[in-house]
């Protein structure tokens, strides 16, 4: 790995991080999951403990945005053409397009590892619906980052 890419990786692992995270504030005190959740105020831990997770939170989060960025690396590395399977013809693929459906793959992952808990919990399935969707919108919003991140260079996409 040569140092330009351990660069680009910290780069692109730390902005995946920040997104993340800034994400997650914003939904999860939103008025419409901040009702949600002050009604189902039995199952969540008091409010001063989660906050004294806040390190664990956050290193799941640099956990998850490392692994993520580790898997967009190796997607990066593949041919950016494609052959049609009808025709033969040989495609440009568009890198935002790539990082729109690895962030489709990964979000579609992380909503149903997030949902998971509807069955055991007793939150409603609005809740439940909420998460999934909002995992969806931040896979596609990491794959727009990583697709600017991870750009081939002009030379290259010739």
């Amino acid at each position: 790995m040569t140092q330009c890419s351990k660069a680009k990786c910290l780069l692109s692992t730390f902005a995946v991080f920040v997104f993340l995270v800034a994400v997650e504030c914003v939904l999860h005190h939103c008025p419409w999951l901040h009702n949600l959740y002050m009604q189902t105020g039995a199952v969540w831990r008091p409010v001063p403990d989660i906050e004294a997770m806040a390190p664990w939170i956050f290193g799941h989060y640099a956990v998850l945005s490392f692994v993520i960025v580790c898997l967009y690396k190796k997607l990066a590395k593949a041919p950016m053409t494609s052959t049609c399977a009808v025709s033969g013809e040989v495609k440009k693929c568009c890198p935002i397009a790539r990082g729109l459906c690895f962030g489709l793959a990964v979000g579609l992952l992380m909503g149903v590892m997030k949902t998971d808990v509807y069955p055991y919990l007793p939150i409603p399935l609005e809740l439940a619906t909420a998460w999934f969707a909002s995992c969806v919108v931040e896979g596609l919003g990491i794959g727009l980052i990583l697709a600017f991140i991870y750009k081939p260079k002009p030379d290259a996409a010739a």
